[in-house]
């Protein structure tokens, strides 16, 4: 039994090695504007979309987005306190995060 097991890991890195193929992975971060002017002003589509296209001229491949939001409560804090300043018109906010891929060349 030890026989078979050892032999069928032994195919599948066999196998593993044949179709190798490196590839390069990236995380990017699309930035969103905040408060009234990020209301009004930021197309959530449209930044996505923007972004990816550059990524797609240079050769990467977007896998993946995911919605980006902090847990640091001092960046929190941080973000109302600008929110306060500027009288609710604009604050950072957290985005979007692409995870991309791109094959690695020699």
């Amino acid at each position: 039994m030890e026989n078979q097991i050892f032999t069928s890991k032994k195919r599948v890195e066999k196998e593993r090695n044949n179709s190798f193929h490196s590839k390069i992975n990236m995380v990017a971060r699309v930035a969103l504007s905040g408060g009234i002017i990020g209301a009004l002003g930021t197309n959530p589509r449209t930044a996505l979309e923007s972004s990816i296209r550059e990524f797609n001229e240079d050769g990467w491949n977007c896998i993946q987005i995911m919605p980006h939001y902090t847990r640091n409560a001092v960046i929190k804090f941080f973000r109302v306190l600008v929110l306060i300043c500027t009288a609710f018109l604009w604050t950072f906010d957290a985005g979007y995060l692409l995870l991309l891929e791109k094959e690695y060349e020699n």
